[in-house]
């Protein structure tokens, strides 16, 4: 056996091994860039047995994605002695822009549509039906930490119109107890 050609074959199989590793790590970051479609369903059981049953699919924060959440309220009190919700609500999350770790320029849009009943209401206020028409929340990346929490905190640009027992409201206009009561409502359906 010839010292020389033994150790000119061992150099050919280590950079074909890099090759090889290299080109596995290669498509494996290509489909990590490509998202994860994900489904899930989560349900959320109040002390009385009301319950918020959400059903999401899609993709997360992938430039071009999006993810559909739908949520059935049926005597829901997240709260003791809070509000009852009985309702169907839905909202569709798309991503524009680009999207992820190392991308800083990306914009999420996120409409809710449906309509929910809240009764036992505090100071015996009578019930409240709440209509949301393509109300949408567009909220921008935060540089590495992905998107913000508009409809928690707040942020974002809001649009589109809520009713509420027949008056229509822009989301800017609603009164704050309103404004508040629809942001946790819809804060259930955030992913």
């Amino acid at each position: 056996m010839n010292l020389k050609s033994t150790v000119s074959d061992n150099r050919r199989a280590g950079w074909l091994k890099v090759i090889i590793l290299s080109a596995t790590v290669l498509g494996l970051s290509t489909a990590a860039s490509a998202g994860v479609t994900v489904e899930r369903q989560t349900t959320l059981t109040d002390e009385q047995g009301g319950q918020a049953v959400t059903i999401g699919q899609g993709q997360f924060e992938q430039p071009g994605s999006e993810f559909n959440i739908n949520a059935t309220f049926t005597s829901f009190q997240p709260r003791d002695n809070g509000p009852i919700i009985n309702g169907q609500l839905s909202a569709l999350s798309s991503v524009a822009g680009q999207a992820g770790a190392f991308a800083r320029q990306a914009s999420r849009t996120t409409v809710f549509n449906g309509e929910v009943t809240l009764t036992n209401l505090p100071r015996g206020e009578s019930d409240v039906v709440m209509v949301l028409q393509d109300l949408s929340v567009v909220d921008q990346q935060r540089g590495r930490r992905g998107f913000g929490q508009s409809a928690g905190a707040g942020q974002g640009e809001w649009s589109g119109q809520v009713i509420i027992n027949g008056n229509a409201f822009t989301p800017q206009d609603l009164p704050r107890p309103a404004r508040e009561l629809m942001r946790h409502i819809i804060g259930i359906l955030r992913h």
